[in-house]
């Protein structure tokens, strides 16, 4: 968790190869979406700084960099989704419910448009809108809610608590995703990778 960055928990968690340990196969960003702020007056909900979207950026060159030039598969998670969550539901393109607003920062961070310029991000999972559990595809990239899990917090009558399972594909650019709820039902949401 590097010390200079909004946030305390920013990370890269490195997936190894199967065939050799020593060898990343894909990469898993952490990046902490921070809580509240003051936006006109208002506390709203913060955004990803800009520091830690230089970091994301930095990163993902040097990966790149140590890997021979090449992207290595990379899923993102935080827990306030970005802006861009609205897009993707409204594009009539998604897999899941929406049953409540995106609650989002009035802020947009850019993240979203750097991880397209780089290219190793496929998949960003976020949590926050507990009612939620869509998964849709904007510019390349996979914009997925998890599933509430927990009794310590809202949800809603009727709409199980659950989980939401990723599951890489050694040596593509691809992953499978589904929910399994509480009552052991596996609800289907495997995105269409190219």
């Amino acid at each position: 968790d590097p010390k200079d960055l909004d946030g305390v928990s920013n990370y890269i968690l490195s997936v190894a190869s199967s065939k050799d340990a020593a060898k990343p196969a894909a990469l898993l960003y952490y990046i902490d979406s921070l809580s509240y702020m003051t936006y006109q007056g208002e506390s709203k909900y913060n955004h990803i700084q800009p520091a830690q979207v230089e970091w994301y950026r930095n990163e993902s060159t040097r990966l790149r960099e140590a890997n021979g030039g090449t992207a290595l598969p990379a899923l993102a998670f935080f827990h306030i989704p970005l802006p861009e969550y609205n897009q993707v539901w409204e594009s009539g393109k998604s897999i899941g419910v929406k049953q409540e607003d995106v609650c989002n920062s009035p802020v947009n961070s850019g993240l979203f448009d750097v991880m397209v310029e780089m290219g190793d991000v496929m998949g960003v999972f976020c949590g926050h809108d507990h009612t939620n559990d869509y998964i849709g595809e904007l510019e390349g990239i996979y914009l997925a809610y998890g599933r509430g899990s927990g009794y310590g917090t809202y949800g809603k009558e009727g709409f199980s608590r659950g989980a939401r399972v990723i599951e890489l594909v050694e040596g593509e650019r691809a992953f499978k995703t589904w929910l399994r709820l509480r009552t052991g039902e596996k609800v289907e949401q495997l995105p269409k990778q190219d």
